[in-house]
């Protein structure tokens, strides 16, 4: 089946719409494209999901961000809390800054923390608060 338009083609299906197609698909867009969905946007795959961006890619929600592979999880809040959780976490980094921030009276908060610093090698990460 083919269909072309000179200029813009409008569907209008009242209720449903289902495609079945038995191999392949793929959307070309010249310029932008956008989505829209009254309350759920899924996709699934039987396979891998690729999101590829040239430039910058960005996730946004009104309340929460959750990320789940396994065993591992980071959850994003929209307070500014962010949890991250796993059998095992690992940072790899020259540098590990932990900044926080004071009260309006000028206190700071208190940050808890269990580290092991150090590769086994003598070599010890630069941690600052």
């Amino acid at each position: 089946m083919t269909i072309y338009a000179q200029t813009s083609l409008v569907e209008d299906a009242g209720a449903s719409r289902l495609t079945f197609i038995k191999d392949s698909a793929q959307e070309t867009v010249g310029k932008n494209k956008s989505v829209h969905a009254g309350k759920l946007l899924q996709a699934n795959s039987g396979g891998s999901t690729l999101l590829a961006a040239a430039d910058n890619t960005a996730v946004e929600s009104g309340s929460r961000i959750d990320i789940v592979c396994g065993a591992s999880a980071i959850r994003l809040h929209a307070s500014g809390k962010i949890e991250i959780s796993g059998v095992h976490i690992q940072l790899n980094a020259d540098r590990v800054d932990c900044v926080d921030k004071r009260d309006s009276a000028g206190r700071r908060p208190m940050i808890q923390a269990h580290l092991y610093l150090g590769d086994g090698l003598g070599a010890q990460p630069d941690i600052r608060r």
